[in-house]
């Protein structure tokens, strides 16, 4: 079967919202906004509106939407990976390791304890509602046990998307582009690595992504250390070259290729903050994808 580009026929999706975490709960800070977010082609996506509200309590998902998400995920052949989450402690020789899978399990029972989670679905349609590209997203934080020379708390952003291009009658939906963002604001979380550090590009390959963090002179050694598996069909997950800026404290992974196959894109940053503080980041999703003639 040949292919021929028919054009683009979309708009770009995109949500972007901001959440606070403090001293080991996470809260949503002021007001929600809908706005619009220009895209690549020079038109306006809308946004939802999202109210936000001060709350002590933990933004997590409950049981029912947890289940709901994972079975719109197995109804359409994918999942997100389990995570395995290994936390040592040098003061007593304390180490544990487990599976978890946030989706099925309480998250808490494990030594990664998630502080904030949220899911959330993007489609690039056609002018006339045609889905070239769905994708489902999953995001969670991490709060770790390690702290820094200075007593500053580590915590690990993690982003994944399952990407699925749509088959239609007389042309195919290929993805181009699916990206997730987090990006800190207020000045109080500091970015200190990431992953993927580079261009991962193996296709049909289960690829093992891992995020470690170590406890430095001074304060509580140790290291904790968050990791899983993607997969893609084509195309390479990396760093986004322009968006990915350490010393703004932005991360950005993003998908960049041109495939009909499912892929996944997954991502990780750590960061510390002080404990009596208030985090604030935004994050930000998109999807990109374009038709081609079946001949």
């Amino acid at each position: 079967m040949s292919k021929k580009n028919v054009g683009k026929g979309w708009n770009r999706r995109s949500v972007l919202r901001r959440t606070g975490l403090a001293a080991g709960s996470v809260s949503l800070i002021g007001q929600g906004s809908a706005s619009a977010i220009r895209g690549g082609d020079g038109s306006q996506s809308k946004e939802t509106a999202h109210t936000a509200n001060d709350s002590d309590e933990k933004q997590l998902l409950t049981t029912e939407e947890r289940q709901r998400f994972s079975e719109r995920l197995k109804a359409n052949s994918i999942e997100p990976a389990t995570l395995q989450i290994s936390q040592k402690r040098n003061t007593g020789g304390e180490y544990r390791v487990s599976e978890v899978d946030p989706l099925q399990e309480d998250p808490t029972d494990t030594p990664g304890e998630i502080v904030w989670e949220d899911t959330a679905y993007r489609k690039d349609d056609t002018a006339i509602g045609n889905t070239i590209v769905e994708a489902d997203y999953y995001l969670v934080c991490y709060k770790t046990d390690i702290m820094n020379d200075v007593g500053h708390r580590y915590y690990i952003l993690y982003g994944w998307a399952g990407c699925r291009p749509q088959e239609h009658a007389l042309w195919t939906g290929n993805l181009k582009e699916a990206y997730i963002e987090y990006e800190f604001v207020g000045g109080e979380g500091d970015m200190k690595r990431y992953k993927p550090g580079g261009d991962r590009n193996k296709h049909g390959i289960p690829m093992t992504m891992s995020m470690t963090v170590s406890g430095e002179s001074g304060g509580i050694g140790g290291s904790a250390t968050l990791s899983g598996e993607f997969t893609i069909g084509g195309g390479t997950v990396r760093p986004h070259r322009s968006r990915m800026n350490m010393s703004n404290d932005r991360f950005n992974v993003i998908f960049e290729g041109s495939t009909e196959a499912t892929c996944e894109v997954m991502g990780m940053c750590a960061y510390t903050r002080p404990e009596d503080v208030v985090t604030e980041w935004d994050y930000n999703l998109g999807i990109d994808g374009e038709r081609w003639n079946k001949e």
